[in-house]
């Protein structure tokens, strides 16, 4: 604890204590404000507590995941086609060849255990990118439903 200061505005304090955090209480403005941090530390009770840690996300317990690596193209697509964007088009194109490329990363290969369930897992798997895809439409819809955009998602299809 402070409570005075020399004339530079540095405070008094012993050289054992100069390593360490203080609370200073010489000055009147912030007096109330620093006695509250200096009660919150006598009593343990901070103002600020960090939270508890939260669940772990879903893909790191999971086993094996099919990355479609569309995620930023994705973005940077939706992006520029809502702000009118002079890059919009070659954003759009990108986007559906990434897509269009990696589509073979959910077909069924030979598997262990029952086909059904394969088909099930590559259906769940594929549902994100698909409802990626879905939002890309609908923006296009909604902000840019050109001629041109039109003709690049029909050859897309």
């Amino acid at each position: 604890m402070v409570a005075q200061k020399n004339e530079v505005g540095k405070p008094y304090l012993p050289t054992y204590y100069k390593s360490r955090i203080y609370i200073d209480l010489s000055e009147p403005d912030k007096y109330g404000e620093n006695f509250e941090k200096l009660l919150r530390w006598i009593f343990d009770k901070p103002l600020y507590v960090k939270s508890d840690l939260g669940k772990r996300p879903s893909f790191i317990d999971e086993g094996e995941s099919i990355s479609f690596g569309t995620t930023a193209n994705f973005k940077r697509a939706v992006d520029a086609i809502r702000n009118n964007k002079a890059y919009a088009l070659g954003a759009l194109n990108e986007y559906l060849n990434t897509f269009a490329e990696n589509l073979e990363r959910f077909r069924i290969k030979k598997s262990e255990g029952e086909f059904d369930d394969a088909v099930i897992k590559s259906i769940e798997d594929f549902l994100p990118y698909r409802n990626e895809a879905i939002q890309l439409f609908v923006t296009i819809s909604q902000y840019a439903a050109n001629d041109e955009n039109i003709q690049k998602m029909h050859r897309f299809f």
